[in-house]
């Protein structure tokens, strides 16, 4: 995770695998733990690149790992994009969305309230767009939606001094 979390993911990739290739027909809950994450991160490193056909691969594995009735897992989520031009901004948005039991994806969005920045929270619903959940209808169901409600506050503020200003940019 820590070659991950430094932006190393064809580093991060292979281990990935390898913990992937361990686990898989194993019947130990705790095995079935590590995988859920092993499979969202695969399928986060696949959706980097663009590879939607791997990204639904590993999406895929995690179909037979437990779920408790009624939830959805999430395997990997983006973070909203802050605009890069402003001195500083801060506000809130909360976004109610709908996850597909059948596949994973996030079907519908809407977001609910909205402050600060307007651009924020067209950014966090798009975000939101490309999460990925743990898909938990048999396969060939179609599934149920389920709703979530998810709420992002943020305050980013630019470091970077602007020439001629007494100003942050």
């Amino acid at each position: 995770l820590l070659t991950m979390e430094s932006g190393r993911k064809d580093s991060a990739e292979p281990m990935f695998v390898s913990v992937a290739e361990r686990g898989a027909g194993q019947d130990d809950a705790a095995v079935k733990a590590v995988l859920r994450p092993t499979y969202g991160m695969l399928a986060y490193i696949a959706f980097k690149r663009g590879d939607s056909a791997t990204e639904d691969k590993w999406v895929e594995a995690t179909r037979g790992l437990p779920v408790p009735p009624g939830e959805v897992k999430p395997l990997f989520r983006e973070v909203p994009d802050m605009p890069g031009d402003r001195m500083s901004v801060s506000g809130q948005a909360t976004v109610e969305f709908l996850v597909s039991t059948a596949d994973g994806r996030v079907k519908e969005t809407k977001v609910l309230k909205k402050a600060g920045n307007p651009q924020f929270a067209t950014s966090t619903e798009k975000a939101i767009r490309t999460w990925r959940y743990q898909p938990t209808a048999a396969a060939g169901d179609p599934g149920t939606l389920v709703k979530q409600v998810q709420s992002f506050e943020y305050q980013y503020e630019n470091e970077e001094a602007e020439i001629g200003s007494r100003f942050k940019r």
